[in-house]
């Protein structure tokens, strides 16, 4: 890759440049712009601190406070009802903002199977000991209900199917599963003869030898002895549980029952005893997985059966298109606003990948190649995935979790956040004349105005600027701050900024395909009535559907009166994947030109003269298109003073 490395001589242009050398200019009229307003987006004002946050990664003050880390998320195995305090725990130092404690893991069976004659009780005991014990602490506490259920209790080696928790009496190929002292048998399960792995010298099955299998073992056939961490295995055949409902790698029916049943008992009475605990259920991956199929098996059935008591979901994201991710949330949210009026939150509590800007089109699970490369694609994959969040739904998107930040993307995540680090605060609104550049920007507690720039083309362009501060603030000195390459590795780098006297801020941004720039600028003064704007979303609660040539979708959306009344704009947004010329689309019977079409959502202007109280939006598939495409959610964006 070819690295450029610029100091700005003149005072209206800073760059910051990874990739190609040859830039798109833009037109003034295509400028970036801070418009002075502050911002709401469905009622919330402030950037989401939780989504600059870590798993797995050591904490200090100082790192802390060098990396702008403001959330953290752990997992305790064996919960007992204390909450977690920043300050008061030997992994939270003082300077988090936020914990997500996420209670048990994946390679702990469910509840009912290790503790069949109490586990009701231990969850309810559980639930008014932790609830009881956080009205006190004088902050707010987010409880994620277990790690990874969707993986190692199905497979590798599937410890909701362990034989020690049922009565192995009756094993016969085929035959119906009962737990140890109950006397019906499992809704789903059958016994199965499976290889496993064991413990070579004892011949017993462990939480180490299930860590065994999980990631050698289920390579090899039964008989066959390995070592793993150090210690000898065996692979043998056994009886073992079998859901014929599992048709996929993760889990199936049984699975989804166990974990509903003890998240409702637990949920029900942790908010029964304090309600202002946010309760985070979820199978953390995917959400769209197997064509929605993790959906309409796994999350659907929850949020049905615990909508009356979760405050958020979870899953776990690594690699692949991070704009996925805005799209999987944006459907889950119309449904559950659309058919229960309750704006469900979104916790990210393990994320990890590469996106090299050299090659955008393989994002990786984990940071590969040279130690420039690998810092470099880390970097990038989170700052991607942050900032397309804060950018399209920072009423959603409340948590993010980097795994492994030292490691996993070769020290990459340091430099996404240190480069973040100043991007706190009061929302304010931005203008991007494209829909691949994503600009974000707010008021900081620090007395300043960031604004962070995020080209997501695959070619550096050129892009006139123009900050302008709420009524009453004054720009004062300025800085340019991006990441660039010093003796083989990454650096941060600052440019300054020269700003008349009282007067706005107007220059060209460089921004290099797949990168981030951040503008930063001290202010004095003080607000004074500030001109703001709210963006609130109307949804159809009519998601996922698929449309196949000629084929149409008709979708209902309600706004009340009054919005309309005060709006100055309105955008349809629509969550799908298309292809140009394969879809027409209709508002209240007139014809509307698609925008530009982006992977997963896409946000288009439309005449607000078109929009009543109750709106049509018809989507038809051409008969000429080569293949069809989803519909996965649609609403209307209103505008309002």
């Amino acid at each position: 890759m070819k690295v450029i490395l610029l100091q700005c001589a003149l005072m209206t242009t800073v760059c910051a440049i990874f990739g190609n050398a040859e830039s798109v200019e833009r037109k003034p009229a295509d400028a970036i712009r801070v418009t002075g307003r502050l911002l709401a987006v469905n009622g919330v004002t402030e950037v989401p601190a939780g989504l600059f946050g870590v798993h797995a990664t050591p904490l200090n003050e100082e790192r802390i406070r060098e990396w702008g880390i403001d959330s953290v998320r752990l997992i305790d195995h064996s919960p007992r009802g204390n909450p977690i305090v920043p300050g008061q725990h030997r992994r939270v130092p003082a300077g988090i903002n936020m914990v997500v404690e996420c209670f048990w893991d994946r390679y702990q069976p469910a509840l009912m199977l290790s503790n069949p004659g109490g586990w009701q009780a231990q969850l309810l005991e559980l639930a008014r000991t932790y609830g009881s014990n956080a009205l006190h602490t004088g902050i707010e506490h987010h409880v994620e209900f277990w790690n990874e259920p969707y993986l190692n209790w199905g497979t590798r080696p599937g410890v909701n199917y362990d034989p020690r928790h049922y009565d192995i009496s009756e094993a016969a190929e085929g035959a119906p599963m009962r737990i140890r002292g109950q006397s019906e048998p499992l809704e789903h399960l059958v016994w199965s003869r499976q290889v496993r792995t064991v413990e070579a010298q004892s011949g017993n099955m462990t939480m180490n030898s299930y860590l065994a299998h999980s990631n050698v073992g289920h390579r090899r056939p039964a008989g066959e002895e390995f070592e793993f961490r150090g210690r000898r295995y065996r692979n043998e055949e056994m009886w073992w549980g079998h859901d014929p409902t599992q048709k996929h790698y993760w889990a199936g029916e049984q699975n989804s029952l166990f974990y509903r049943k003890m998240l409702n008992v637990f949920a029900k009475e942790l908010k029964r005893v304090n309600p202002a605990v946010q309760i985070v259920a979820g199978w953390d991956f995917h959400i769209q997985s197997n064509n929605w199929d993790a959906w309409r098996m796994l999350y659907k059935p929850m949020i049905d059966d615990a909508i009356e008591w979760i405050d958020g979901i979870s899953e776990h994201h690594y690699g692949g298109d991070t704009r996925m991710v805005a799209g999987a949330y944006e459907t889950v949210y119309a449904y559950a606003k659309g058919k229960y009026g309750k704006a469900l939150k979104f916790y990210n509590t393990e994320a990890g990948g590469m996106l090299d800007p050299e090659q955008p089109g393989n994002p990786r699970t984990r940071a590969e190649g040279d130690p420039l490369t690998k810092a470099r694609g880390g970097m990038t994959y989170t700052l991607r995935d942050i900032l397309h969040l804060i950018d399209l739904m920072p009423d959603k998107a409340v948590a993010r979790a980097a795994h492994d930040a030292l490691s996993w993307s070769g020290g990459g995540d340091e430099f996404a956040f240190r480069l973040l680090r100043d991007l706190r605060g009061r929302l304010l609104e931005t203008v991007s004349p494209d829909a691949d550049l994503w600009v974000v920007s707010a008021l900081n507690n620090d007395g300043q105005l960031n604004a962070v720039i995020f080209n997501d083309s695959e070619e550096m362009r050129n892009y006139p600027v123009a900050i302008t501060p709420p009524r009453g603030l004054v720009l004062s000195a300025g800085r340019l701050v991006s990441v660039g390459v010093e003796n083989g590795a990454l650096a941060m780098q600052e440019a300054g900024l020269e700003i008349e006297s009282g007067a706005d801020w107007a220059g060209t941004v460089t921004v290099g395909g797949k990168s981030a720039v951040s503008l930063v600028f001290d202010l004095s003064g003080e607000l004074n009535e500030p001109d703001g704007i709210e963006h609130q979303q109307f949804v159809s609660d009519q998601i996922i559907s698929w449309l196949n040539p000629g084929d149409s979708l008709e979708l209902e959306i309600k706004i009340p009166g009054e919005s309309l009344a005060n709006a100055d704009a309105a955008y349809l947004q629509l969550v799908y994947g298309w292809s140009a010329g394969d879809a027409v689309l209709e508002v209240n019977g007139t014809a509307v030109e698609r925008g530009p079409s982006m992977s997963w959502i896409n946000r288009q202007a439309i005449d607000l003269s078109l929009l009543q109280e109750t709106n049509s939006i018809v989507l038809r598939c051409n008969e000429a298109a080569g293949g069809g495409f989803h519909v996965n959610a649609a609403s209307i964006v209103l505008a309002v003073r």
